[in-house]
């Protein structure tokens, strides 16, 4: 019989990899070592040693994406939110306005872009990423009645809410990746760690099942 101390300690296997976001990771993560830690370790074949170095990365993803909530990207978002609330407070008001204004060259555009405002309405109040993407909507839209737009004197509104929009939605994906912080302190760092950490438990736990004798 040939010597099998040459064969890895696991194999790992990429198929059907979901991507998740930060916290989905570290929450699935956490489930996963729950459900493993409440058996026999014995009969898994695990140590208390692997799984207290899957558990203390899992802790610090759990940190890192509450720490998140207190960044400067955070503040950044927050600022640039509130300058897109008040672009589009600013674009809804001058059509409203103009709707019922003595001039026919204003009230008409006004009038046929009432639809929209209606379609639109509240928008400022909706959860970040949902508002984003009816922002991207709006802008479509406008864009279709941009001579109407243009006759409201909104064009420069429209250009800044389109850049504030397009910023907003990139500090959102860079905050979901983790790559405002540097090193090991990020989550798009840390998390291939606590996925190898994964690895090397199920590899045990699947061995411990293909070779049970019971």
């Amino acid at each position: 019989m040939k010597n099998n101390d040459n064969l890895p300690r696991y194999v790992r296997v990429n198929a059907g990899i979901t991507v998740h976001t930060s916290a989905m990771h570290g929450e699935l993560h956490q489930q996963l070592y729950n459900l493993i830690a409440a058996q026999d370790k014995q009969k898994l074949h695990l140590t208390d040693e692997q799984l207290k170095a899957w558990n203390d990365l899992i802790m610090q993803e759990v940190e890192l994406n509450n720490a998140q909530q207190d960044t400067e990207l955070t503040a950044k978002m927050q600022q640039l939110d509130d300058d897109r609330d008040a672009l589009l407070s600013q674009l809804f008001s001058t059509i409203r306005n103009n709707r019922r204004s003595p001039v026919k060259a204003l009230r008409e555009p006004a009038e046929r872009l009432m639809k929209l405002v209606d379609s639109y309405k509240g928008i400022q109040r909706e959860v970040l990423q949902a508002e984003s993407l009816h922002v991207n909507g709006l802008l479509m839209d406008l864009a279709k009645q941009s001579a109407d737009t243009a006759a409201l004197g909104l064009t420069a509104v429209i250009a800044m809410l389109k850049t504030t929009n397009d910023e907003f939605e990139q500090l959102e994906l860079k905050r979901i990746d983790g790559t405002d912080k540097p090193g090991l302190s990020s989550t798009s760092a840390l998390r291939p760690l606590t996925d190898e950490a994964f690895y090397e438990v199920r590899g045990n736990v699947e061995a411990a099942f293909c070779y049970a004798t019971t």
